[in-house]
């Protein structure tokens, strides 16, 4: 196997290719760890924007919670509210008795004094 002796244009040119080459790899390298890079700063900003997610979540249940409770304590008052009303008008009505018999222990009394 006889080995091809190159000329000094030959080994300027292969060598030219064999640079160039090393850039293009070399450009390529580079090109991937920024990609790695950006990549993380996505993971990164995908991780907070689950978290602010997640507590956003949290928030909203505990809001829920709160407007059911105060549903029910609506309710209860309105509940309480109707009691007080009947109870006023329970009294109105034994109020209005108490005074109808008091007129008549009145007239009835009335009535001994003028015998006497």
């Amino acid at each position: 196997a006889m080995m091809k002796v190159m000329s000094t244009n030959e080994v300027k040119a292969t060598t030219a290719q064999v640079v160039e080459k090393q850039a293009a790899v070399q450009a390529l390298s580079d090109s991937i760890v920024q990609l790695e890079k950006q990549l993380t700063d996505v993971e990164h900003d995908r991780e907070l924007v689950q978290q602010k997610l997640a507590a956003t979540q949290d928030q909203l249940s505990r809001v829920e919670t709160e407007k059911e409770r105060a549903q029910q304590a609506e309710m209860q008052l309105t509940m309480d509210l109707g009691r007080a009303r009947q109870n006023e008008e329970h009294l109105q009505t034994q109020a209005q008795y108490l005074e109808k018999s008091a007129a008549t222990l009145k007239e009835g009394v009335a009535e001994l004094q003028s015998r006497v």
